[in-house]
Parts: structure tokens; C-alpha cells; sequence
């Protein structure tokens, strides 16, 4: 369980800063649609090992002027047919773009219902094109306590399996 929780320590904290930093960006007056999408794929790129994609959703209209939902989302190619979303440019081009309104239609999805509800959460472990992965999803409110959106962290629970396996292998635990 250590194991675990210590690679999932890292999705947290980049999801606590990304929230900060989206926040930031409103309280700035900034509704370009462009500006959240850039800073949605700085975070991406700096995303902890574990993690294949990251993005955030807006509540009703509360970040984007004119667009009443966004969700920017990037992740990593999985080399799925059922994937949806644009292939970036080299030397990008093993990471996908979705808007997960249009690909996903995220308000009535549980990565977004459940954390706007007002709880940060690893949602259960779910199957999603062929993958067995985990979300960490933090609502964002504005200094009044108003929900203004969601931020969330795909991992590839795959990913921790192996991780946890090589520390077990280190003599660090046991696994079964």
C-alpha cells in the first residue's frame, strides 16, 4: 500500500499546482480558451511518470468566454482504434489532443460528476479503451466557494503494477 500511495503522491501534488495555477489564470480575467489550452499542455509535459494524460473541465461557463463546456485533455498515444482526439505535430506527435466535450460529453461522466460534488478523489479503477486506469480529479472553486471546474490525472494502472512489481523484486515488500 506504501508502494502505491507514494506513486500516486506525485499525481496529487501536480494536480494541487495545476489547480493553482488555473485558478490564477481566472482571477486574471483571462476567458481566451487558448491560454488554458497552453497551460493545460505545460502541465501535461510535466506530468509525474505514472500519469498518460491530464486536463481540466469547466463548470457552465465559468472560464471560457462564449463556451459554456471545456475540457482540453492530453494524453499519451495508447495505440487504441477507439482513441478520439488530433495527433500533435512533431516532436509532440506520440501525444494525442482531445476536448472531452465533443469526444466525451464530460459533464455526465464520473471523472467530472463525482469531484464536483466537492471531493478530490482517485476515482475507482475503470476500463477506457482497452486500459485499466485510475483519476485523480480536484474540483475548483473561486474564492467565494463556487465550483468553477474539475481538474483530473489519468494513470495507467498497468503502469503501477509494474512499478510495485520492480520494488518488490528490490526486496522492498511483497506482492501477490
Amino acid at each position: 500500500v506504501g508502494a502505491v500511495n507514494s506513486e500516486l503522491v506525485p499525481a496529487k501534488q501536480s494536480m494541487d499546482d495545476f489547480y493553482s495555477a488555473i485558478r490564477n489564470l481566472r482571477e486574471n480575467n483571462i476567458t481566451d480558451g487558448d491560454a488554458y489550452k497552453k497551460l493545460t499542455f505545460e502541465f501535461f509535459l510535466s506530468r509525474p511518470k505514472l500519469a498518460m494524460a491530464a486536463g481540466f473541465g469547466q463548470a457552465p461557463n465559468a472560464f471560457i468566454a462564449g463556451k459554456k463546456w471545456f475540457w482540453p485533455y492530453f494524453y499519451v498515444d495508447q495505440k487504441s482504434t477507439e482513441q478520439k482526439g488530433e495527433r500533435l505535430a512533431a516532436p509532440h506527435n506520440q501525444f494525442i489532443y482531445s476536448e472531452l466535450f465533443k469526444d466525451d460529453n464530460y459533464p455526465v461522466q464520473d471523472y467530472y460528476t463525482i469531484p464536483a460534488s466537492g471531493q478530490s478523489l482517485f476515482l475507482e479503477p475503470y476500463q477506457y479503451y482497452g486500459l485499466t486506469m485510475t483519476t485523480y480529479s480536484r474540483p475548483i472553486y473561486d474564492s467565494k466557494g463556487k465550483l468553477l471546474g474539475v481538474t483530473g490525472m489519468d494513470i495507467n494502472m498497468r503502469a503501477i503494477d509494474d512499478e510495485v512489481k520492480g520494488k518488490v523484486v528490490r526486496n522492498m515488500g511483497y506482492y501477490s
